[in-house]
């Protein structure tokens, strides 16, 4: 029934397929009551779980729901419900939230943003627009806490916002009002152009190309990066011990920690242990 429901609420089959699996699994020997179509449940769920979405029962507009606190003089512009439907007009592909800002990849891979933050929208305004200096750009990934990089269609990262030991990538420190193309790995070496997701962090960052390498790079302390030393890295780093095995990298805002989900889906920690975020004893600067 909690397969059902969620189907019935989200109308996309096909996100709950194994949810379904394993009620048709439960259900499959035992006598249920017919509903009106006479049907027997095992019935309707075989059915349902054959058929394909109902796409003519979708709406063409979308929509977009907002949960938090809301303010108009913050945001720029109207209420809440002409600012959700002004983000759904987009057919987002991907939201992100930064530090007093939003952003958006639309669904043309467009990057826009609105918010409050000027050093991470690149705008006096707040409203909801392209983000200046990547109207050209094809954006796949971005993230924004508290500084900002991005993944574009070609494979290459660029990034901005307030650097703090070289968390930016670019080689040095000092704040960036536009967006920087990094082009040089550490250790002088030419960056691969083949990057699809990014993640930033407490003065950190990482990406993940589509080899399934990890570079990370930024404030090394605590073992942060997961280069096995505390070195400071003002370019991205390859962490040589998940060569060729990463998938998702999610970088500690607010602290000093990094987790991993590998291709076989095995989870890495590394960086600061206290209070257990890592799931394991000790600080580390070797993801295990």
């Amino acid at each position: 029934s909690r397969a059902l429901r969620r189907v019935t609420d989200v109308g996309d089959i096909q996100a709950y397929l194994p949810d379904l699996k394993i009620a048709l699994t439960a259900i499959a020997d035992v006598e249920h009551p017919q509903d009106n179509s006479g049907d027997s449940w095992s019935e309707f769920l075989l059915r349902l779980y054959s058929r394909q979405p109902d796409t003519e029962s979708v709406e063409d507009k979308p929509s977009c729901t907002m949960l938090g606190s809301f303010s108009n003089d913050n945001w720029g512009c109207g209420s809440v419900e002409e600012f959700s439907q002004s983000i759904a007009d987009l057919r987002p592909k991907k939201i992100v939230l930064g530090s007093s800002a939003m952003f958006v990849i639309d669904h043309a891979n467009v990057l826009w943003a609105c918010g409050y933050n000027s050093e991470v929208t690149l705008s006096s305004s707040q409203k909801l627009q392209i983000v200046p200096g990547c109207e050209s750009l094809k954006v796949v990934d971005v993230s924004a806490e508290p500084h900002v990089v991005i993944a574009t269609e070609d494979g290459q990262l660029y990034s901005w916002g307030t650097s703090s030991r070289g968390c930016l990538g670019i080689g040095s420190d000092g704040d960036q009002s536009s967006p920087q193309l990094l082009t040089t790995a550490h250790g002088e070496e030419p960056l691969p152009k083949n990057f699809v997701a990014v993640a930033t962090g407490n003065a950190f960052s990482a990406a993940i190309t589509a080899d399934n390498d990890l570079y990370t790079w930024g404030n090394p302390s605590l073992g942060r990066l997961g280069h096995n030393d505390r070195t400071s890295t003002t370019r991205p780093r390859l962490v040589k011990a998940l060569r060729g095995k990463v998938k998702h990298v999610s970088c500690g805002l607010g602290d000093a920690h990094t987790l991993v989900i590998d291709t076989s889906d095995c989870v890495y920690s590394f960086g600061d242990a206290d209070y257990g975020k890592l799931g394991r004893e000790g600080d580390h600067d070797i993801p295990e």
